[in-house]
């Protein structure tokens, strides 16, 4: 799954989530749009705040 799709499943604005994880929207909007590679904190927070595993999502699978 990707990571917009897994936010927006739950309802979530980019910047909702963002303040959800502690992290900017930048950092996520540049995440969804495949720019940047998330780090693993950056990972563990976006999984966390979305109640998924990382590894379900295809953005995160590919930084592990």
């Amino acid at each position: 799954m990707r990571l917009a799709v897994a936010r927006r499943t739950r309802l979530l604005t980019l910047h909702e989530l963002a303040q959800l994880a502690g992290v900017s929207p930048k950092t996520i909007n540049s995440i969804e749009r495949g720019k940047s590679t998330p780090a693993l904190s950056t990972i563990r927070k976006l999984s966390a705040s979305l109640g998924v595993d990382p590894m379900s999502i295809d953005e995160f699978r590919a930084a592990l």
